[in-house]
Formats: C-alpha cells, structure tokens, sequence
C-alpha cells in the first residue's frame, strides 16, 4: 500500500509546503556511543533513516505473525488515532457548553426585553 516511492513522495510534497521541515522528515539526529576518539564524551551524532526506524517497526507491528509475542507499546498510527478521537470529544463538550451559555444568556436577555417593555407601557400610560 505505502510504497517507498510513495512515502518520498508525500515528504517531499510536505517539505516543499513547509521549509523549515527541509531535511528533517528523511533524518533524524540519534546520539549514538562511539570510539573515545570521536569526542571527548565518547558520543556522536548519527543520521537515522527515518523508513528504518519509524516506518520498518509500524510495519512488523501490524503485520505480525499469529502467536509472535509484540511489545505493549502503542503504535505510531494508534497514538494519531488516539489524538484524533480525542479532539473530536473535545470539540464536541465545547461545542455543548457553548450552545448551553447562548442558550441561558439569550434567555436572560429576553427577560430584560420583556421588563423593559413593561416599564416603557407603564410610563406612556
């Protein structure tokens, strides 16, 4: 389905959108121990292919074998999912609440109007 083409594809479209992305969704900076030569902290920065270390392990995640013991940890596309589900419950409880003070405050406007009216009759009279 997601072809290694495609995935280029789709960065490419979303680094050419946002600049300052530009050559950081293909990469990521991974501290990695090396020789003490390297550095005086014994450590070094490494380029990461991001297909290999995010895309790879989704991929073995979903499609397991029967009976092969997977890690608890959630997906990448759970967690997204997650996100998604829980915006829409967001959206919605504003949603209510707002419709609920529009509501009162209409009806309280309303009771202003009808005391005014009946102050505005009992003048002209």
């Amino acid at each position: 389905m997601f072809s290694k083409k495609t995935l280029d594809y789709v960065i490419n479209l979303v680094e050419s959108l946002i600049p300052w992305l530009h050559g950081n969704l293909r990469y990521q900076h991974v501290a990695a121990a090396s020789s003490p030569a390297a550095g005086s902290n014994g450590r070094t920065t490494m380029r990461v292919n991001l297909y290999r270390t995010l895309i790879e392990n989704e991929k073995a995640k979903l499609h397991r074998v029967e009976g092969e013991v997977t890690t608890k940890e959630k997906t990448l596309l759970s967690l997204v999912w997650d996100l998604v589900l829980i915006s829409m419950l967001l959206y919605f409880l504003v949603s209510i609440i707002d419709s609920s003070v529009q509501q009162y405050i209409g009806a309280k406007d309303e009771e202003e109007i009808q005391k005014l009216k009946k102050k505005q009759e009992g003048k002209a009279t």
